[in-house]
């Protein structure tokens, strides 16, 4: 359980990363990302684990901002 913790955690972070050095790539995958993310019945701006980080993901609490542009990163229900 911890391992899964610190592996979303070290996603996060490079999504953060990558949200303030911005590269083509990143932004054209999070870009792809995020039509999906977009037309989701979980997207929220209420059910995010950092207040004020929406929209989020509503089944992990993710900041979409930050998460779509983690490389490693997946959807929770594999649209992505």
């Amino acid at each position: 359980m911890l391992d899964k913790k610190i592996k979303t955690l070290i996603q996060i972070l490079k999504g953060f990363k990558n949200y303030f050095i911005k590269t083509d790539n990143i932004e054209k995958l999070s870009k792809e990302r995020m039509k999906h993310c977009n037309s989701c019945n979980h997207k929220s701006n209420k059910q995010c684990l950092v207040p004020g980080t929406h929209p989020c993901c509503g089944l992990c609490g993710c900041s979409l901002k930050l998460k779509t542009r983690s490389e490693e990163a997946s959807c929770p229900i594999n649209k992505w």
